[in-house]
């Protein structure tokens, strides 16, 4: 096991823009190995912008990230996606491959660019469809699977990536009531192994608290208006007050006792009501 308390991920006074127009604002992010670092935040308000920086997509303006102390500016592609994989909010999906040969894409950074995967690749990939309960699907057209079992195969891809650092954005978007909490508990297993750790966007606070409930490490950044606002534990920084300053929603945090010989409650993010309209929040 790797252990905890290692810095997987540094993100040091980041600002990105468009031309004059500032979209994040000395942005600070540390991300520990063993660790799960929810963004949450209103619509516009650059998370993904955020994910884009850090994956290479866009080049800041300043500040600089370091992926186990090395400079992302400096690093090749290959050697970036040995260490951080991504599932993206939104996936085309434009050829007919079968859900594995979906899947063994993740083994690229392994392989290059022009390799072909060998039979370890398709052996690593087969496990995963086993423990995901998805093997069956395995030979079927990934351009006719539903939306939610596309999000599977983008988060089966970027696991058998076997990257420390995973970034999900808004990962369960697309995903039925049931496959959101089998995503939370998978999140849970490979941050419990102590070998990856995972950055994910997020519009449901009840996912961090989730995470938290379960005793994993996890850690809140609240972002607004291109900035974190506040950064915390759940049961820290999703307060009524806070939910209301960001979101323009009052809410209350409630908790459920345990039913377990652990006695420990359960925390969750009830929303009552909004206040004021569309875009007022802040």
């Amino acid at each position: 096991m790797v252990e905890t308390g290692t810095k997987l991920l540094d993100v040091d006074r980041l600002q990105f823009g468009y031309d004059r127009e500032l979209i994040l604002r000395e942005i600070d992010i540390s991300i520990d190995r063993g660790e799960v670092f929810c963004l949450l935040g209103p619509n516009g308000c650059g998370k993904t912008t955020l994910l884009d920086c850090i994956l290479g997509i866009h080049k800041p303006g300043s500040g600089r990230i370091l992926l186990q102390n090395k400079d992302l500016a400096l690093m090749s592609n290959i050697d970036a996606a040995r260490l951080m994989s991504y599932v993206p909010q939104i996936h085309e999906k434009n050829f007919s491959f079968s859900v594995l040969d979906v899947i063994l894409m993740g083994r690229t950074a392994f392989t290059g660019f022009f390799g072909a995967p060998g039979n370890q690749d398709r052996v690593k990939a087969e496990k995963l469809l086993r423990e995901m309960n998805f093997y069956h699907m395995k030979d079927r057209d990934y351009t006719k699977l539903s939306g939610g079992e596309s999000q599977m195969v983008m988060i089966m891809r970027a696991l058998v990536q076997e990257a420390a650092l995973i970034i999900m954005d808004e990962p369960a978007s697309h995903l039925d009531f049931r496959n959101e909490l089998f995503l939370l508990e998978t999140i849970i297993s490979i941050v419990e192994k102590g070998l990856r750790s995972v950055l994910m966007s997020t519009h449901s606070p009840n996912q961090a608290f989730f995470l938290e409930n379960r005793g994993v490490p996890v850690r809140v950044g609240m972002m607004h208006e291109g900035k974190l606002h506040k950064v915390g534990t759940p049961t820290q920084v999703l307060s009524p007050e806070n939910i209301e300053q960001i979101y323009g929603v009052k809410a209350e945090v409630v908790t459920a006792a345990d039913d377990s010989s652990k006695g420990q409650g359960f925390y969750s993010l009830v929303p009552i009501r909004t206040v004021g309209g569309f875009g007022s929040a802040g």
